[in-house]
Parts: C-alpha cells; sequence; structure tokens
C-alpha cells in the first residue's frame, strides 16, 4: 500500500549511497555493453552526415546553412559542430553520444520510481541500448532531457518555472520531442488548474506558474520556427487528418511496443513480422 508523499519517509543518507552505487553500476554495465555494440557498428549515412557537413563548412553560419534541410531544431547539430572542431575522427561523434546516454541511464536508474529490476530490464531494452546508445542520433538527447524534466517533476517543492524551462530544451532536441513537450505543457497547465492551492494562489507562485508557461511556449515556438524547411527537407509536418492516417499511426504504436523486425526480408529495418497481430481495424487502414 503506497502513502501520500507528504507522509513518505525523506530517504536516508545510507540509502541515497545504496541507490548511487546501483546506478553507477547500471551505468558501467550499459557502457561495457554499448561500447561493445558501437565499436561493431558501422556508421549509417545520418549519423556521419553532420560530421561530414561540420568539417566542410568553414564557419557556424555556413553550417547551420548546410544542414537548413534536416528537418530538426539545431541544438544537437550545434553539439556535433563543436565536437568536429576538436577532432574530424568519426569516433568522436558516437562516444561523445554515449555520454549522453550514460546521463539518461543515470538519472533513470536513480530517480525513477521501479524497482532495480524493472530499470535494469528497461535499459538493456532494444530501444534505450541499441536506437539510443549505439546509433548516435539527435533523440538520445532528447531522452536525456526528458528524463531530467521527470526527476525535476517529482521533487518536492518543484518550481513552474524551473520545469517550463527544461519543457523548452525538450523542444529544441529534435522534431519529435516537441509533441512530447506540447503534451507536457498541457498536463503541467491542466495540473495546475485542478490543484485548488495552485488556483488560489498570489504573488510569487503565480508568477512562477506563469514565467514557467511562458518559457515552454517559447522553446515550444522556437522548434517549430526551426523545422519549417523549405521544399526538399527530410522531415515536415503534415496536419491533414483521415481515417487511414490514423490507421497508420495508431499502428506505429504497436509496432514500437512489439519491435521485432521481420529478418527474413532483405531490408528488414521498420519492418514488423508480428504485424499480423495488429488489430483488424488497423490492418485494413495502415
Amino acid at each position: 500500500m503506497t502513502t501520500p508523499d507528504s507522509a513518505k519517509p525523506e530517504p536516508t543518507e545510507s540509502g541515497t549511497l545504496r541507490e548511487s552505487a546501483f546506478a553507477l553500476l547500471l551505468v558501467a554495465a550499459f557502457a561495457v555493453v554499448a561500447v561493445f555494440g558501437i565499436c561493431h557498428h558501422e556508421m549509417w549515412r545520418d549519423e556521419i552526415e553532420l560530421l561530414q557537413v561540420s568539417l566542410s563548412s568553414r564557419s557556424v553560419g555556413e553550417y547551420l546553412h548546410n544542414i537548413d534541410i534536416c528537418g530538426h531544431p539545431r541544438f544537437y547539430f550545434l553539439f556535433v559542430y563543436a565536437l568536429s572542431r576538436i577532432t574530424g575522427n568519426p569516433a568522436v561523434v558516437p562516444f561523445a553520444h554515449l555520454g549522453i546516454v550514460l546521463a539518461a541511464v543515470f538519472i533513470w536508474s536513480m530517480w525513477a520510481p521501479f524497482t532495480r529490476l524493472q530499470k535494469t530490464l528497461f535499459c538493456f531494452g532494444y530501444y534505450p541500448l541499441f536506437e539510443y546508445g549505439v546509433i548516435a542520433r539527435n533523440y538520445s538527447i532528447g531522452l536525456l532531457v526528458l528524463f531530467a524534466f521527470c526527476a525535476c517533476f517529482c521533487r518536492k517543492g518543484r518550481s513552474y518555472s524551473g520545469l517550463g524551462a527544461v519543457l523548452a530544451c525538450i523542444a529544441l532536441t529534435n522534431a519529435h520531442a516537441i509533441v512530447i513537450a506540447v503534451a507536457l505543457v498541457m498536463a503541467l497547465v491542466l495540473e495546475a488548474l485542478l490543484d485548488p492551492e495552485t488556483r488560489a494562489s498570489v504573488g510569487q507562485k503565480r508568477r512562477d506558474a506563469v514565467t514557467g508557461l511562458a518559457l515552454a511556449c517559447l522553446g515550444i515556438a522556437l522548434g517549430f520556427a526551426q523545422i519549417k524547411e523549405p521544399p526538399g527537407a527530410s522531415l515536415s509536418w503534415d496536419f491533414s487528418f483521415g481515417a487511414r492516417r490514423a490507421g497508420c499511426t495508431l499502428s506505429i504504436v504497436f509496432d514500437s511496443y512489439v519491435p521485432v523486425p521481420d529478418m527474413t526480408r532483405e531490408h528488414w529495418w521498420n519492418t514488423n513480422c508480428l504485424g499480423a497481430l495488429r488489430p483488424e481495424m488497423l490492418r485494413q487502414v495502415a
């Protein structure tokens, strides 16, 4: 039986040390497996492209112009640009990227409200280990900031302005994270409206909530502004709606929870051998 947050005992120093030791151990184990995967993974075109463009650009302005059709906010791109000014060795990208993932794993293993077994199974699952740990793309930095938001959200006496700043960072990591940031802003607004204490608050607390909302909306607006790309962009937004599009979207949710590729195909990426298990409606429209 769970108790309200106000009734939960404060973690003892020994308990915190044990959790820290577990988190560091899990990070170390994850690093060993991820390094093995990186050393046996040939970098794909979209992993090495940013570094190649950066090395051929004479300034950060020229670099941003050259990647103008990538369809994502520029936060991760600037990170790769900074790496290219340190060394042109392609290995710098996956190993620096691994540092981002390890930070996310530490936050997860330290503060996620799950058992140690659940934390471990998640970290060594397909998505955290391969999609975010081995493949060097801008999604992992969004994962890191998202975990940071969750950790800050669960703290007592949290600040809405701080949460808003973190949400702004989430929206600037990649295009998909903008959708997550919008959903989290809506959740925070709903929480504030349903909380009698927040509704009745005046002064500093209300200013804190307004500041947080403003920061989050600013980050989302900047994120949207950076993905409005010229013709030929690799990622664009389509706000049209229809039954077929809705079915395709729902089928992707199924594939994300049951990621079993069809290895009998030559081009198995983004396939799912369990697609026949989708609900009948999704198979008809997907």
